[in-house]
């Protein structure tokens, strides 16, 4: 999720100053605008929360209850998702400004899903791990990064990006805070598997809704002057924009920590931030959990804990 907030820095334009105070009936306008982004980032948060620990359980069951086994599984997936979004993530705005914002949107749940039932079909410690990497990379990738993209194809005036930053962490501590809950009572009821299944469920709604719901978003949005052919005026000689390669070497996001004060304090926040949470702090509180014999509903219910502080 951090990743996706650092990323989303590189790929948001600068925001004009402050505007005067929205109206009521413009709030609503907004709100109406961005309901199908938000419910994507809350089912995309759910859909890989509701797995976490179901998924720690099957994990122990896979490798006969041995924790060491488990930690080393569980880091290997942790490294894997952090290399795959340092290397993916600096390119993802320059790929949907070419295929759409939409299309990415919609593969995020579709590669889940046939995983997710993999795991209820046969739960593996290899199946385990690629559900892991697989299902982390996307939450970021597909969920956060791309909702604030298309956040910046809408909005650019500081009064409206204030707002709907408000309602995105909303829609994100909702996701980080029910989905913990609903997993730690399937848990309780039905088992891992269950709850594997519930989510591959969520994701195949999640597709059919989105596809309906979903509006792209990268016709709303002004070139910049860079993307402007500057021989031709705004349109080349065959008629378009230019557009930016799609491959952005990873090394850009340096530019995060060099561009401004603002900017460069901003990134260093979020960079301590994603050293505090997600990928580092909550595996190895999970590795912890299960080396002390913690019941995978109390790991769900500490996560959901830990995610409402989160939030504060």
């Amino acid at each position: 999720m951090c990743a996706g907030l650092l990323s989303s820095l590189a790929l948001v334009p600068p925001m004009e100053q402050s505007s005067p105070p929205q109206s009521s009936t413009k709030e609503v306008e907004l709100l109406r605008r961005i309901a199908p982004l938000l419910a994507h980032q809350f089912s995309m948060l759910t859909i890989s929360l509701l797995t976490l620990q179901p998924r720690a359980q099957l994990f122990m069951e896979a490798l006969s209850g041995d924790t060491m086994e488990v930690a080393k599984y569980i880091n290997r997936g942790t490294t894997l998702v952090g290399l795959l979004e340092l290397f993916l993530n600096p390119s993802l705005g320059a790929l949907s400004d070419r295929i759409g914002r939409k299309p990415i949107m919609l593969l995020a749940p579709a590669l889940v899903l046939p995983l997710k039932v993999a795991v209820v079909l046969r739960p593996s410690a290899v199946v385990l791990l690629w559900d892991k990497v697989l299902s982390d990379m996307l939450r970021t990738m597909g969920g956060t990064t791309m909702a604030y993209i298309c956040y910046a194809d809408l909005y650019q005036g500081e009064g409206d990006a204030r707002t709907v930053a408000e309602l995105n962490t909303t829609a994100s501590a909702l996701g980080i805070v029910a989905a913990p809950l609903l997993s730690a009572t399937l848990l309780r009821n039905r088992g891992p598997r269950f709850a594997y299944a519930v989510s591959a469920a969520i994701a195949g709604v999640h597709v059919v809704l989105a596809h309906r719901f979903l509006k792209e978003t990268l016709h709303c949005r002004a070139p910049s002057e860079g993307e402007l052919v500057s021989a031709g005026g705004p349109f080349g000689t065959n008629g378009r924009s230019r557009q930016s390669p799609i491959l952005t070497p990873v090394w850009e996001f340096a530019r995060l920590f060099t561009t401004n004060a603002r900017l460069r304090l901003r990134a260093w926040l979020f960079t301590l931030h994603c050293c505090l949470e997600g990928k580092i702090l909550q595996d190895q509180v999970s590795i912890l959990q299960l080396g002390a014999g913690w019941a995978a509903e109390l790991r769900s219910r500490w996560t959901a804990g830990f995610g409402f502080a989160m939030c504060l």
